[in-house]
């Protein structure tokens, strides 16, 4: 046998448990949609790893439901002066389209 031979088939299982640890983690991404779901519950990680290893990407934002699942302390309770604060600088409305679509290619006004 070859030494490849040898560490896949031998070493007592070594095999299942590899298959295993793929099921695994395959039921952890598949049952909850791409994120990983910590249902183990001696085997939680902590905030910060679960922050900083591309769990939540800046597309997907962390809702405070999923915030607290993660042992953050979260709030969503403003206080009445935030709002306040926040009437006295109104954000302007945009009266044009940031970007416009020009349906055919411009002319050089040399050519035309």
């Amino acid at each position: 046998m070859r030494r490849w031979q040898v560490w896949f088939f031998g070493r007592s299982g070594q095999i299942l448990f590899w298959a295993a640890v793929v099921l695994v983690g395959a039921f952890l991404i598949g049952a909850s949609g791409g994120r990983a779901q910590w249902w183990w519950p001696f085997h939680r990680p902590s905030p910060s790893v679960v922050l900083a290893t591309g769990t939540w990407t800046h597309d997907y934002p962390i809702m405070a439901e999923e915030a607290k699942s993660l042992g953050l302390s979260v709030s969503t309770d403003v206080p009445e002066e935030v709002y306040q604060f926040m009437s006295l600088i109104p954000q302007p409305t945009r009266t044009r389209p940031a970007v416009e679509y020009v349906p055919m290619p411009y002319r050089s006004r040399q050519g035309s």
